[in-house]
């Protein structure tokens, strides 16, 4: 009788925390799916990521806004990319594209219907005609 009362104890407190787990587990997916949602912290991801494009490929990338209506559409307000001698390659008002694949293997992403509001686009060729 005694170790029946203890493991009808036991049984209801590990159902107890296994119900606190679940609820925790489905707040904070909850949360993460707000915040992914929310254009200020998709704004944030894209400053991170206009200033690791900066660093890296030594030009000037910037982008004013960016909302990502998941799954398949991505708009982008503000973009700004510079060449080496810092003249304006691409400077787009807004910039509306629809995914059409996304590669996590490769981490690559495959956009179609682009459109460009306000855009300006400057094309440079070398001495090769490249």
């Amino acid at each position: 009788m005694f170790m029946f009362v203890i493991m009808t104890k036991l049984i209801k407190i590990l159902g107890r925390s296994i119900g606190i787990l679940l609820e925790w587990t489905l707040v904070l997916l909850i949360l993460f799916i707000f915040f992914i949602r929310a254009p200020f912290f998709q704004t944030y991801l894209a400053k991170q990521a206009t200033e690791y494009l900066s660093k890296d490929l030594k030009v000037d990338v910037s982008i004013d806004r960016i909302a990502l209506v998941f799954p398949f559409h991505l708009d982008v307000d503000g973009l700004l990319l510079n060449d080496l001698e810092s003249d304006t390659l691409i400077h787009v008002g807004t910039l509306h594209a629809k995914i059409s694949d996304v590669n996590l293997n490769d981490k690559t992403f495959t956009f179609s219907d682009i459109e460009l509001d306000k855009g300006v686009v400057h094309l440079k060729r070398n001495k090769q005609g490249v």
